[in-house]
Formats: structure tokens, sequence, C-alpha cells
């Protein structure tokens, strides 16, 4: 690689620099009109350049003043003491230690944060770093924003599983620069990867769960009012959120004060618990598609003052047996139900899902047009050791032996920082609602979030106020949230009650019944080519002429596969986890260069995804045949 020394070209390394990042990545931006004169580049005795960068304590060299170049070689050898095949590297400087592992190591993986853009123009102007950042196995970031950096580590690593064992390698400079930065990034990293199996877990076990459900409401969710009827309804009215967390026991009955001046929305599993203190909230949110959301939280309950929002994915005998107002809103989450409902000429609106129907209700809130938003209940931690309000089936005291077992168990639980000050402990789901919330409440900077929760995790973003205060600050106007949700759900049911849905719905249903069959028919045409592909790897028969020609007719059959609607949209969400294990063996296929291995790899890619599909789709098919059974409501 090339090692610039000299400085009589710069203005040549930038230009050259650039050309290579307008190519290959999207950093241009980054550095438009970037000032560096804040970061000196300085000559050294050994030739190579240094640089120095202007901190609070002054100018301090982000490389050796003597020899960088040594200096990176040090370095390395130390990074070498560790196993590793993925490093994160904190700092990329004038990049002489990333070019360093890239000479000693060109197949391992490099990710490498720049939190400071003003160096890496710097490194544009002082060196021809062409080489370095176009090897293909290098993945650079340049910001100092903890989010945008953290994520971009997370899909990094995500990508390239397959790679091995990961490292975290840190610049010194940078370390003593940047070391809450790194500290944060890694936090944030952790809980970025925390949600993702946390998805991908619900992916797994409810995938088949949500499209019987959907299939088994889909007549009554088409007829049912969407929830795009209430956009914007209590534009500027303040909304009081409330979930069922321990700590609504100490001020559920605060919100009787709210009642008229507020709108009060609550997720099912909070209504029993409000009910005890005499509140009725104008609006309950459901989505949970198991039967013990059923048995737990809607059995007996009486419904004829209630209004629902819900996800057609809902338990069906909780939409069948709800007598008050139901709205219907699809959810990005389930595409199979914005597709459908939008073939049927009906869009019901779309809802933001989140890890948990909190998150949910959260952006359902966000579409009422409602400011301020008000955490009621949103513990997203253990508070006093519980899991829920005391009125919530299912929750309650946890025990001591629990209690130790989770303090004992980092990898599911930690702790955080509370509503209060004081550490308190959580899981790895609730601290991925807490995640959720803290980035959707910093996308709107405009609105204003108060956690009146009084107990749980503390919720960047958001002010924390006691109920009582909160209630004495927003809740001034008296206005009738109740009439206005009961007044637009009837003005909606009457238009669809005049609108020739049947057909529809049947139409939609026959074209989602097609679909799932020609899915059968591409996975079976599909194993021929596979099982030859396999036979010829494993006969060591395999030409480039051959696997080119299969290579052709397998990637035909998958676009064919990705242009049946019911594929995209009704089988994808139940093979999610399969096609996320695929795009890992795919990753490692295009970096492939020999012919045997490339073969392997293209059916360990495609044979379990075409099985999957036609396994899905087989399956799916019963719940649609039974649909088509079926009457409306």
């Amino acid at each position: 690689m090339n090692s610039s020394n000299g400085f009589a070209t710069k203005a040549d390394y930038w230009h050259q620099n650039r050309r290579v990042l307008n190519k290959g990545f999207d950093l241009a931006r980054v550095l438009q009109n970037q000032d560096n004169s804040h970061t000196p580049i300085q000559p050294t005795h050994a030739g190579a350049p240094t640089l120095q960068a202007t901190t609070e304590k002054g100018l301090v060299f982000i490389h050796s003043s003597h020899d960088p170049l040594a200096e990176a070689r040090q370095w390395a050898d130390h990074a070498e003491q560790e196993d590793w095949q993925i490093g994160i590297v904190l700092g990329f400087g004038l990049g002489y230690h990333v070019e360093e592992l890239i000479r000693r190591h060109p197949e391992r993986t490099l990710i490498v944060l720049e939190p400071d853009p003003a160096i890496f123009a710097a490194a544009l102007h002082a060196r021809d770093l062409r080489s370095v950042l176009t090897h293909p196995n290098l993945y650079l970031n340049i910001s100092n924003d903890v989010d945008i950096s953290a994520r971009f580590v997370f899909e990094h690593l995500r990508n390239n599983l397959r790679a091995g064992r990961p490292a975290l390698l840190a610049w010194p400079p940078h370390q003593r620069r940047w070391g809450e930065f790194w500290q944060r990034v890694q936090q944030a990293a952790v809980e970025y990867s925390n949600q993702d199996l946390v998805n991908m877990a619900t992916y797994r076990s409810l995938s088949y769960m949500w499209l019987d459900n959907f299939f088994t409401n889909f007549r009554t969710s088409a007829s049912d009012p969407g929830f795009s009827a209430l956009q914007e309804a209590f534009a500027g009215k303040p909304a009081f959120l409330v979930a069922a967390g321990p700590s609504l026991d100490k001020n559920a009955h605060l919100l009787a004060q709210a009642k008229g001046k507020a709108v009060i929305i609550a997720v099912l599993q909070a209504v029993r618990a409000l009910r005890k203190h005499g509140v009725e909230p104008d609006l309950v949110v459901s989505f949970d598609p198991k039967e013990i959301n059923y048995t737990r939280h809607f059995a007996d309950l009486d419904t004829e003052d209630l209004a629902l929002i819900y996800v057609p994915i809902l338990y069906p005998r909780i939409v069948q047996e709800f007598r008050g107002p139901r709205f219907v809103v699809g959810a990005d989450i389930y595409p199979f139900s914005l597709w459908l409902f939008d073939r049927i000429g009906e869009p019901k609106g779309m809802a933001l899902s989140g890890p948990s129907v909190a998150n949910l209700t959260w952006d359902l809130v966000r579409q009422l047009g409602c400011d301020p938003v008000v955490f009621v209940g949103q513990d997203l931690a253990f508070t006093g050791e519980k899991t829920h309000a005391e009125d919530v089936t299912g929750g309650g005291q946890i025990s001591p032996e629990l209690m130790e077992k989770i303090r004992q168990n980092p990898d599911k639980y930690s702790f955080v920082e509370g509503w209060d000050g004081e550490k308190i402990v959580t899981n790895r789901s609730m601290l991925a609602m807490k995640l959720w919330f803290e980035q959707k409440i910093a996308a709107l900077p405009g609105r204003r979030f108060i956690d009146a929760t009084e107990g749980g995790a503390k919720i960047q973003g958001t002010e924390r106020l006691t109920l009582e205060e909160t209630i004495q600050q927003v809740c001034h106007e008296a206005f009738l949230p109740h009439h206005v949700i009961r007044d637009l759900h009837a003005q909606e049911a009457t238009r669809l009650a005049l609108t020739s849905l049947d057909a529809k719905v049947e139409d939609a249903l026959q074209t989602v019944r097609h679909g799932l069959t020609e899915v059968q028919r591409i996975g079976q045409r599909a194993a021929k080519p596979l099982r030859t592909l396999i036979s010829l790897v494993e006969s060591k028969e395999l030409t480039e002429a051959k696997f080119n020609k299969l290579y052709r007719r397998i990637r035909h059959l998958d676009r064919a596969l990705n242009q049946v609607e019911a594929s995209r949209y009704c089988v994808t969400p139940v093979i999610h986890h399969q096609i996320a294990a695929v795009n890992i063996v795919a990753n490692q296929f295009l970096k492939e260069r020999d012919i045997f291995v490339r073969g392997k790899l293209l059916s360990e890619i495609y044979l379990p995804l075409f099985q999957a599909a036609g396994e899905a789709a087989t399956h799916l098919s019963t719940y649609v045949d039974r649909a088509l059974a079926s009457t409306s409501e």
C-alpha cells in the first residue's frame, strides 16, 4: 500500500481521495465545507506526516510526532494478541494503524469509527488513502452521533456474523479524547442487538399466529372504521398514555381529574386497574395475538363504554366480543394487513409497532396530534420488585429467589437509571421498549413529552413531573373526547355500510390463495437446479459454465418468487428469520472466488429459502381457505 511521506501534492491527495469517496462511500456530504484548520498536519523526522487536534487541553498529537508508521506497527502487534476476525476500531486519524491492520490481515473485517470529521478531512489532505478506502472489508463511519455510530456498528456486525469473533480496538489518542463516546456507542450497540433479538424471537414464535388471526378477522376488520378517521382529531390536546407498570398503583386515582380535559388512552392490560379507581379510558389499544391476552385481560370485561383501536392480528375472540366502537389500524411490522386493506380500497391507517403495545400506542397518540403526551404506568423496569400493577392479571410481586436470579444474569437483565435517579433493574424486552421511545421522542423536537409514571426507568427526552403536577399544568380546557370518538366512528361506519365490501374481500382472498399456489409451484421448480448444483459440487464436476447456467436459473426463480405479491406480503413475515440467515451467507458468497465454495454457498442460500417459502405457503393456504368459507360478522 502507498504510505505518503510528503506535502507537495496535498491538493492531489484531496482530489484523489474525494473521487474514491464519491464512488465508494456516502461521506462526501459529511465533509462538505469541512474546516480542518484546527487539525494542523505536521512533518516528522521519519518522513510520514502526523496530525494535531485542538482539545480542551490544547493541541494533542493524534499520531507519533517522531514515527507514526512505527507507532502503528507497535499498536497492531498489541491488537494481534487477541484472536479476532472483526475489528471495531475507534479512530481513523491519518489511517496508519488501519492500513497496518489491512496489510497484515486483508481477509479480516474492519468497522472503523471516526468521531471527528475535521480529522478525517485532514487525512484526505495529508495522504494518499485510496488503497485503504477502497478495501472491500473496510466499513467507515464519520460521525460523533452516538446513535448513528452504534447503529452503524450493529448493522455491520449483524451482516458479518459468519466472519468470526469481534474485538474492540481503540486508537489510544482517540480513547483518551473520545472515551465517553466510545463507551456510549458500545452500550447503544448492545441495546440495538438486544432489540433485534427481541424482534427476531417475536418473528419466529408468532408469525403464523399473526396470519391465522388476521385472516380470521379479515372480513370483520374490513368493515370496521379505520384509525385514519381519528388522525389529528385531538391536535394540540393533552393525552395520557397509560400502561400497566407497577407505579400505576400509586397515582392511577389522579387520572379522574384529567377526565374530560385530556385524551386518556390505555393499553388493554391497564383497563381493570384504571376502573378500580373510577377511571374510564377514552381509547383502549390492543394487538397481542395470543389467547392469554383474552383470558387475562379481556374475559368478562364490560366493553359497552369503551372504544378499541386494534391491529387485525389481535386474538379473534376479543374482536368478536368487543361491544364498543372498534377502529382497526395496520402496522408496519405486518405488511399483509396494509397490502390487503389497500387492495380492497379501504386503507385503515398505519402505526409503528415497536417492541410492545405501549410503543404502538405512543405512535397512535402522535397521529392523534396530541401535545403534550404524558406517560403514566410506563415503568419499563421492575419497580418495587414487581412486574405490573396489582390489578393486572399475571403480574405481581417478584419472589426474592427470582430477584436474585435476575441480578445474576446480566445477559438478560441490567440496571438502568431510574425515574428518581436511583439504579433499577430491567430486562431485555423493556430495555428495547425504552430505547424505542427515546429514539422516536428525539425525532420530534417540537412535541412535549412528560414522564409522570413516578417510578421505573428514566426515559431520555421526557420531563419528569408527578402526575398531580402534570394535571395542574396541562388540563385546563374541558372537551369531550369520548363523544368525538363515537361521532367519528358512527360517520365512518355509515359510509362503510354503503360500500360493497363483500365482493372486494372475496377477490382479495382469492388473490392471496392463487399467489400462495404460485409460491409452492416456484419452490418445486427450484428443487431441480439446486439438487444438480449440490451433486456437481460433491462430485467436483462443477465448472464456471455450469455454475453460471445454474446460477442464472436459480436467480430467475428467486426474482419470480419476489414478484408474487402473496410471497412478499404474506410468506416473507413467516420466514423472516430464514431470510436473515440467508443474507448472512449471501454476504460471504459475494466475496468468495473458489467455484466449489461458491456452489456450496449458493445451495446453502437458496435450498432452505425455497423450501421454507413452499412450506409456509402450504400452511398459510389453510388460513385463507377457512376465511373464504366464512361469512362476515
